[in-house]
């Protein structure tokens, strides 16, 4: 995973009371929209499920990093290249090979696949990552 100082990524945007929290969205590039994602069969991860346990080394995850994602048990995960889990994509089960209803784009998840990390969600002085987003490739 990445070694580079995530600060040197413009903002994308500010959550709700930054001010107290400084969390903030930042990648290299505006976001390509979600429509556009599935229909090139490339859909768009929107972060970790918050429900549901994270990893610390959640933290360790740069913009760049490539990350592999398996269907386990009806549940997406994304793992590290020496297969620590980091967490629960927020994919819903029930979204698989539906049309979605704003784009009518098709919502198509790969059972087996790799995660591009093009953002990060950071929060403090420190830039501490603390979810991720991107997008993901079929590997089969």
């Amino acid at each position: 995973m990445g070694e580079t100082h995530r600060s040197k990524y413009p903002v994308i945007s500010r959550r709700s009371g930054t001010v107290r929290t400084g969390v903030r969205l930042v990648g290299p590039d505006a976001e390509v929209f979600a429509e556009d994602r599935y229909l090139a069969g490339t859909p768009p991860v929107h972060g970790l499920d918050q429900k549901l346990p994270t990893s610390p080394r959640v933290s360790e995850v740069d913009v760049g990093d490539k990350l592999d994602v398996r269907l386990v048990e009806k549940r997406w995960q994304v793992f590290t290249s020496d297969g620590h889990s980091l967490g629960t994509l927020k994919w819903r089960m029930g979204d698989q090979d539906k049309i979605d209803a704003r784009t009518g784009a098709l919502i198509h998840y790969h059972e087996v696949g790799t995660l591009h990390i093009t953002k990060l969600l950071i929060k403090g002085r420190e830039d501490e990552v603390i979810d991720f987003g991107g997008y993901v490739t079929p590997s089969r």
